[in-house]
């Protein structure tokens, strides 16, 4: 799912707010939720998984959409 998030325009790859140019990931409980928008759009999905250490942060969408 993560790879057409660019194509369908969900996280703008040039954007005059660079924040929105990144997924937010938070890992929380057992829980992995990936979060992505441009202010007009949003998407977000989870999944199980076994966390370690909770927290959350951003990474830059193109890392994620890089072939």
């Amino acid at each position: 799912m993560i790879m057409y998030l660019a194509e369908i325009g969900v996280y703008e790859r040039k954007s005059t707010i660079p924040i929105l140019s990144n997924l937010l990931v938070e890992a929380k409980g057992s829980r992995l939720t990936i979060t992505a928008t441009d202010l007009e759009l949003s998407i977000r999905t989870s999944c199980e998984v076994k966390v370690k250490k909770e927290g959350a942060g951003t990474i830059p969408g193109h890392l994620w959409t890089a072939a």
